[in-house]
């Protein structure tokens, strides 16, 4: 029991130890139960109190983990699709180089052909007329001016169609198979002046150092 004025616990005795009050007289002398001297405090939850629930923190702590593991995996695999990228254009441009090189070589290759097979007949023309050039000295061996005659003009018509066919050192051609022809007239009527047989080794290096230059 507690005093009806202020409210503090009752003991033996009539008057309250607090405040002085007579207590009544069927009540002076009556212990107060233990178990109302201690009533039960209130139970109040921990919301009301201000606080947490432990676990509460370790699921956050959990959370921010996973939420660093799954930003740090991302940058990761951002970073190792920006290398796979840069690897595929670095392979793609060496690709491109190499067509390229590939390309500059067939092209160089085709030109070297093409100009190869633009001086064949050139080169073919300097074969023959030199084989023809080299034979006249043993066909008119021995023969005079006269006689020889028809075989220097037949090496002029042969030098000619020789040239014909070619391109570069055709005139160069034409030129030695004129002289060769000046020269067939004058041995005919048996007069070679020191000029005509001049005219003709000049036209002959001429063709030769023409065809020196096809390489």
């Amino acid at each position: 029991m507690y005093c009806s004025n202020c409210g503090e616990k009752r003991v033996k005795g009539n008057f309250c130890p607090s405040c002085g009050e007579r207590f009544p007289d069927n009540q002076a002398t009556q212990e107060v139960p233990e178990v109302l001297a201690h009533p039960e405090a209130p139970q109040v939850d921990d919301h009301q109190t201000g606080k947490t629930n432990p676990y509460v923190w370790v699921a956050i702590g959990a959370a921010i983990l996973l939420l660093i593991i799954f930003v740090a995996a991302s940058s990761n695999a951002s970073q190792q699709e920006s290398a796979r990228v840069a690897a595929s254009q670095s392979a793609q441009a060496e690709a491109d180089a190499q067509q390229q090189a590939e390309a500059k070589r067939k092209q160089a290759q085709a030109a070297a052909e093409a100009a190869k097979a633009q001086l064949a007949p050139d080169k073919d023309a300097c074969t023959k007329i030199a084989q023809i050039e080299n034979s006249v000295g043993s066909q008119i061996s021995g023969m005079s001016r006269v006689s020889a005659s028809p075989i220097v003009a037949s090496v002029s018509m042969d030098i000619r169609s020789a040239a014909s066919s070619a391109n570069q050192v055709q005139s160069y051609g034409y030129a030695l198979a004129d002289a060769y022809g000046l020269l067939a007239d004058f041995m005919a009527i048996d007069v070679v002046e020191a000029s005509t047989i001049g005219t003709v080794q000049q036209a002959s290096l001429n063709f030769k150092n023409a065809c020196k230059q096809l390489g």
